[in-house]
């Protein structure tokens, strides 16, 4: 539905937390789940990284521009970036009470190893949160039609 993205929603995570997520939210970030934004038309407020040099390099056709932040996430840098939802792929990278550190800084939602370990379920994981469902569906089935293409 066109309306699918208008209103908040309350949702829980892989780990139990009720999170809020926005209407629509504008900086969004998802450390190393980059792929999954780009393939739902969405540029994120920071781009995974392990030092300066190191990015995903075939990602920067679309987040040529975009500021890089650290794969471990300090908070710092996370709270610089006044992100308005936080995507984390596994529950170990939240572990120590950095979970509820990110949380204080925006809604914070992980996706959990269950989900994130198989890359299908994890976009149509995010694009249900972020009203992208359809969007999410087609990217698959543009994917599946560019590997049979590419078999036959």
């Amino acid at each position: 539905t066109p309306n699918e993205a208008q209103t908040e929603k309350i949702v829980t995570d892989a780990m139990g937390h009720e999170v809020t997520i926005p209407a629509d939210p504008q900086r969004i970030l998802a450390s190393y789940l980059e792929d999954h934004l780009v393939a739902l038309g969405i540029k994120p407020v920071a781009q995974w990284s392990i030092g300066p040099e190191s990015v995903q390099d075939y990602l920067q056709g679309d987040l040529k521009g975009i500021p890089i932040i650290s794969y471990d996430l300090p908070l710092e840098a996370v709270a610089s970036f006044s992100p308005d939802l936080i995507l984390i792929g596994s529950e170990s990278q939240v572990q120590k009470g950095l979970y509820e550190q990110y949380a204080k800084i925006a809604p914070t939602y992980v996706i959990g190893d269950e989900i994130n370990k198989d890359w299908r379920k994890t976009l149509l994981k995010i694009g249900e949160l972020l009203g992208k469902t359809e969007a999410a569906e087609q990217a698959l089935k543009d994917y599946d039609q560019k590997v049979a293409d590419t078999k036959a």
